[in-house]
């Protein structure tokens, strides 16, 4: 199926929904002025940004300001890769579930979403399944980093 030339213009500047209204670019790219009570109903509204990366360290713990003034509804836990490994190139970005389970240690990462911080504790290891083929493995804790973004 095509879509008309105005609806495909119109789906290229769409940058989000409420429950009413659908958030679209101007012509010139930029958002259009909308008065703030009729912005009720966007699912977010703030977003930190890539927050730093933070260091694993094996039955550790972090805690990072994310910046948005109200605890998020939304926190993104991604593993950046700093040295090739389990198939992973330098620089991938791998999105993870912050989950943790017991398999002789607890392994995986636990989370807690609060106004003003992000805290975390990492188990004794992180499973992360091999890109070339799915088998399960550890991480190797200084090839990888933790980087989070948040959204409110």
């Amino acid at each position: 199926m095509t879509l008309p030339a105005n609806l495909a213009a119109l789906a290229r500047r769409v940058v989000g929904l409420s429950a009413d209204n659908l958030v679209a670019l101007d012509e010139a790219g930029k958002l259009p002025a909308v008065p703030g009570d009729q912005l009720t109903g966007l699912v977010f509204t703030k977003d930190s940004g890539w927050l730093p990366e933070i260091s694993i360290v094996a039955a550790g713990a972090f805690s990072v300001a994310h910046g948005l003034g109200v605890a998020p509804k939304l926190v993104q836990v991604w593993l950046r890769c700093k040295t090739a490994e389990l198939n992973y190139a330098v620089g991938d970005m791998v999105q993870y579930n912050p989950s943790y389970f017991y398999d002789g240690s607890y392994q995986g990462l636990g989370l807690a979403a609060r106004s003003s911080t992000i805290v975390g504790v990492i188990g004794a290891s992180i499973p992360l399944l091999n890109l070339a083929g799915g088998s399960k493995s550890s991480i190797t804790p200084a090839s990888w980093r933790i980087v989070l973004r948040a959204f409110a």
